[in-house]
């Protein structure tokens, strides 16, 4: 069998999601395939890469009893 040109594996990769196939092996190869990435809201704040939103990010250092002294 002839290995699949690259629209026909993007074809085959989106069916096997659709269906939710979560492993694939086919002619010595092999594809795992994690979560989907869930759609963010647009009104949800935006997560970095670690883990933390830009606001959080910004205010990682403050020493939050010293924010509570101040207000």
């Amino acid at each position: 069998m002839q290995l699949p040109d690259l629209k026909q594996l993007e074809k085959i990769l989106k069916l096997c999601r659709k269906q939710g196939v979560t492993d694939l092996s086919m002619e010595g190869m092999s594809f795992k395939f994690g979560d989907l990435p869930r759609e963010q809201a647009d009104d949800e704040p935006e997560i970095n890469a670690h883990g933390l939103t830009d606001e959080q990010l910004a205010f990682y250092s403050v020493d939050p009893l010293l924010q509570e002294n101040e207000q």
